[in-house]
């Protein structure tokens, strides 16, 4: 009998381990099979935390790894415990709510209003100015906070960041100059057990 022994560390993230395990046994799965006597088998370790996996299927594999080891919630994980920090001009009350997946750590993210407008589908939109570590990114053409309203007026994702912004209020409750600060962390990074790994193994005889 020989075996292959496949093992992915979760130092870097326990999410990202867990999926390049899965990703091996969907490709192997099919042509293999799962348990014994010639099939793939599986197994998670971590003191205090591991052991075998029986599983028949990559659909059972996952339900399983998920309920032995359940990692973080893939999505935003922000910095300094999820503040987005206002800096506002005048008497605005308009707020700004982070959120998605985010594809890097970004220390610093600065959202302004660079343009107030009156209308909601007229020639005077309001528009924000992004800059993510020191790069300048605006003005985001085209962002329209409408008048009316307490619940979520407008949303857009900064490009390939991964980050969504939902403004919450009237247009009339950001002024020309308002500021938000925020920054992310990855949900891998968080998530980062250098004492576990998922292995994957082939038996064949």
């Amino acid at each position: 009998m020989s075996t292959t022994l496949h093992t992915f560390n979760a130092a870097t993230g326990v999410n990202a381990a867990r999926d390049a395990c899965l990703d091996l046994a969907s490709k192997l799965g099919p042509g293999v099979g799962f348990g014994p006597p010639n099939g793939l088998r599986f197994a998670v370790s971590r003191p205090g935390n591991g052991g075998r996996i029986d599983a028949t299927s990559v659909g059972d594999l996952a339900s399983k790894l998920l309920a032995l080891v359940p990692g973080v919630p893939d999505g935003l994980v922000p910095a300094l415990g999820g503040m987005v920090t206002a800096a506002r001009v005048g008497k605005s009350t308009g707020q700004l709510v982070v959120g998605g997946t985010p594809n890097a750590s970004y220390p610093l993210v600065v959202v302004r209003i660079v343009e107030v407008g009156t209308n909601v589908a007229g020639p005077n939109p309001n528009f924000i100015g992004v800059e993510v570590d020191g790069v300048a990114t605006f003005p985001i053409v085209g962002l329209i906070i409408p008048i009316g309203g307490t619940g979520p007026t407008g949303s857009l994702q900064i490009a390939d960041t991964g980050i969504w912004l939902t403004f919450m209020g009237a247009a009339s409750a950001f002024d020309l100059g308002d500021q938000f600060t925020f920054s992310t962390t990855l949900a891998s990074q968080a998530a980062a057990d250098p004492n576990l790994t998922f292995l994957c193994w082939q038996e064949t005889g």
